[in-house]
Protein backbone atom coordinates (compact mmCIF):
# COMPACT_ATOMS: atom_id res chain seq x y z
CA UNK A 1 0.00 0.00 0.00
CA UNK A 2 2.75 2.42 0.91
CA UNK A 3 4.63 1.82 -2.36
CA UNK A 4 1.43 2.46 -4.30
CA UNK A 5 1.09 5.74 -2.42
CA UNK A 6 4.49 6.87 -3.68
CA UNK A 7 3.41 6.15 -7.26
CA UNK A 8 0.21 8.07 -6.62
CA UNK A 9 2.27 11.00 -5.32
CA UNK A 10 4.28 11.02 -8.53
CA UNK A 11 1.09 10.90 -10.60
CA UNK A 12 -0.34 13.74 -8.52
CA UNK A 13 2.70 15.88 -9.26
CA UNK A 14 2.24 15.23 -12.99
CA UNK A 15 -1.48 16.01 -12.81
CA UNK A 16 -0.88 19.32 -11.03
CA UNK A 17 1.94 20.27 -13.38
CA UNK A 18 -0.14 19.69 -16.49
CA UNK A 19 -3.17 21.36 -14.90
CA UNK A 20 -1.16 24.51 -14.28
CA UNK A 21 0.20 24.39 -17.83
CA UNK A 22 -3.33 23.94 -19.22
CA UNK A 23 -4.66 26.92 -17.26
CA UNK A 24 -1.65 29.00 -18.29
CA UNK A 25 -2.27 28.15 -21.95
CA UNK A 26 -5.99 28.79 -21.55
CA UNK A 27 -5.47 32.28 -20.14
CA UNK A 28 -2.95 33.21 -22.85
CA UNK A 29 -5.64 32.99 -25.52
CA UNK A 30 -7.31 36.30 -26.38
CA UNK A 31 -10.85 34.90 -26.53
CA UNK A 32 -12.66 33.92 -23.36
CA UNK A 33 -14.05 30.39 -23.42
CA UNK A 34 -16.37 29.26 -20.62
CA UNK A 35 -14.78 26.32 -18.83
CA UNK A 36 -18.09 24.45 -18.69
CA UNK A 37 -18.07 24.18 -22.48
CA UNK A 38 -14.65 22.56 -22.80
CA UNK A 39 -14.38 18.78 -22.38
CA UNK A 40 -10.83 19.05 -21.04
CA UNK A 41 -12.14 20.91 -18.00
CA UNK A 42 -14.13 17.86 -16.91
CA UNK A 43 -11.16 15.51 -17.36
CA UNK A 44 -8.87 17.81 -15.40
CA UNK A 45 -11.37 18.49 -12.63
CA UNK A 46 -12.13 14.81 -12.12
CA UNK A 47 -8.46 13.86 -11.98
CA UNK A 48 -7.50 16.71 -9.65
CA UNK A 49 -10.32 15.88 -7.22
CA UNK A 50 -9.43 12.20 -7.15
CA UNK A 51 -5.68 12.58 -6.83
CA UNK A 52 -5.90 15.37 -4.26
CA UNK A 53 -8.27 13.42 -2.04
CA UNK A 54 -6.60 10.04 -2.29
CA UNK A 55 -2.97 11.09 -1.91
CA UNK A 56 -3.35 11.75 1.81
CA UNK A 57 -5.36 8.59 2.38
CA UNK A 58 -2.79 6.40 0.66
CA UNK A 59 0.22 8.07 2.28
CA UNK A 60 -1.22 7.81 5.80
CA UNK A 61 -2.79 4.36 5.48
CA UNK A 62 -0.19 2.85 7.85
CA UNK A 63 -0.89 5.44 10.53
CA UNK A 64 -4.66 5.05 10.14
CA UNK A 65 -4.46 1.28 10.39
CA UNK A 66 -2.15 1.29 13.40
CA UNK A 67 -4.17 3.89 15.31
CA UNK A 68 -7.72 2.69 14.67
CA UNK A 69 -7.48 -0.67 12.93
CA UNK A 70 -10.38 0.29 10.68
CA UNK A 71 -9.69 1.13 7.09
CA UNK A 72 -13.14 0.48 5.66
CA UNK A 73 -14.65 3.82 6.63
CA UNK A 74 -11.69 5.64 5.08
CA UNK A 75 -11.91 3.62 1.87
CA UNK A 76 -15.41 4.98 1.37
CA UNK A 77 -13.74 8.33 0.69
CA UNK A 78 -11.53 6.78 -1.99
CA UNK A 79 -14.51 5.02 -3.56
CA UNK A 80 -16.57 8.22 -3.54
CA UNK A 81 -13.76 10.23 -5.14
CA UNK A 82 -13.24 7.51 -7.75
CA UNK A 83 -16.95 7.60 -8.52
CA UNK A 84 -16.87 11.40 -8.92
CA UNK A 85 -13.80 11.15 -11.16
CA UNK A 86 -15.51 8.63 -13.43
CA UNK A 87 -18.66 10.76 -13.64
CA UNK A 88 -16.57 13.77 -14.64
CA UNK A 89 -14.69 11.76 -17.28
CA UNK A 90 -17.96 10.45 -18.73
CA UNK A 91 -19.36 14.00 -18.77
CA UNK A 92 -16.20 15.17 -20.60
CA UNK A 93 -16.55 12.36 -23.14
CA UNK A 94 -20.18 13.27 -23.74
CA UNK A 95 -19.22 16.94 -24.20
CA UNK A 96 -16.47 15.96 -26.64
CA UNK A 97 -18.73 13.76 -28.78
CA UNK A 98 -21.65 16.19 -29.09
CA UNK A 99 -21.86 17.59 -32.62
CA UNK A 100 -21.77 21.36 -32.69
CA UNK A 101 -24.29 23.12 -34.95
Amino acid sequence: MKIEAYHLALETIFIFTYTVLWFKDLFKKPEIVPLWQTPAFYFITGNVLYFTGCIFLFLFIDVIYKSSGLISKYWILALFLGFIMRIMIIKGLLKATVKKP
